[in-house]
């Protein structure tokens, strides 16, 4: 085989290789084009997910327009030394008196609170119909 070639086969070659040239040539720019296209897409994701984790919530709307608070508030504030010691529960049952039901009936009567509702075992009954002391009445609410 030789290696010389006649001018048309020459002329062949030569536009072989530039036809080469110029796809090679666009290959190279479009893989340029999509590396370069990627890099920004992926910066653009990045940015977009910075901005968007340091932006606060959005919040509704204020009803009110907005008013601005003074400078500088100061406040005083009074405290009282015995306050848990007087709305606190006492420990040993001091405030706590047990009376029975006759002494109940004469302080509701002297305060003028002798009628009422009685709720017992899920049914209501009017205090006035109760058995009191000292009634004929065997059970609260007969009518016998």
């Amino acid at each position: 085989m030789t290696d010389t070639l006649s001018p048309a086969g020459e002329a062949r070659r030569a536009g072989i290789l530039r036809e080469l040239q110029g796809v090679m040539g666009r290959r190279r720019a479009v893989k340029i084009g999509v590396r370069i296209g990627s890099a920004a897409v992926l910066f653009a994701l990045a940015s977009a997910a910075v901005l968007l984790s340091q932006r606060p919530a959005s919040r509704a709307p204020s009803p009110r327009p907005f008013e601005a608070a003074p400078a500088l508030m100061a406040m005083f504030v009074a405290t009282d030394e015995g306050i848990m010691e007087r709305l606190s529960a006492p420990s040993d049952g001091s405030r706590i008196q047990l009376i029975s039901d006759s002494d109940l009936w004469e302080w509701l009567a002297d305060t003028g609170h002798d009628q009422g509702w009685v709720r017992v075992g899920g049914r209501v009954i009017l205090a006035q119909d109760m058995a009191r002391p000292g009634d004929d009445t065997d059970s609260p609410g007969d009518a016998s």
